[in-house]
């Protein structure tokens, strides 16, 4: 089963929890690593829930999502070919898993970007983002997707101002001044 055969439109949902807080959830089935058998009776699916911002001056991922989903007639595959025309319409057919690892580069591309952009880059980037804010391992590895801690720290890029809270930690105290020293100059 192709990557890209996986990914359904039920495998996506949109709601609000308690605090009137809208989110997107998304359900998976398996992943590309994912061959079955009795070594791989722990290996849950993911199931990654993500909330819209509170606030009205950030933008609110499920909108993008409800448009998406509503484009594609709420149901069948979740990636398909758009349809020439003005309007916001696809295909029936599932992109390939070809033109799907193309997609990063084409967007980059396409704004502007210098580099060379895949979807590795952007879970790495993903992943560097969520460690510079602070999150915790196990939140980080349940978006990207790892199994393993080790596998998931090979994503961790420090950063100038981490550095510096390092430095700060391991430089050494603060000089005391001896009572008679502020007297004499020293």
């Amino acid at each position: 089963m192709m990557s890209t055969e996986i990914w359904s439109v039920n495998s996506f949902s949109i709601g609000c929890d308690g605090s009137e807080s809208r989110f997107i959830h998304f359900t998976g089935r398996t992943s590309k690593t994912f061959s079955g058998g009795l070594n791989q009776l722990h290996v849950k699916s993911k199931d990654i829930k993500h909330f819209c911002p509170k606030t009205k001056d950030r933008c609110c991922i499920a909108e993008y999502y409800e448009k998406y989903l509503a484009a594609l007639g709420n149901r069948g595959p979740f990636y398909r070919r758009p349809l020439a025309g003005s309007s916001i319409r696809y295909g029936e057919q599932a992109v390939g898993i070809n033109k799907l690892k193309g997609f990063m580069r084409e967007i980059t591309s396409k704004a502007g970007l210098q580099g060379n952009f895949t979807n590795h880059s952007g879970k790495r980037s993903c992943a560097t983002q969520l460690y510079t804010a602070g999150i915790p391992e196990q939140e980080i590895m349940s978006r990207t997707g790892h199994r393993t801690e080790t596998a998931v720290r090979k994503y961790k890029r420090s950063s100038n101002e981490i550095l510096h809270e390092v430095s700060d930690v391991l430089n050494p105290p603060m000089k005391k001044e001896k009572p008679g020293n502020a007297l004499l100059g020293k």
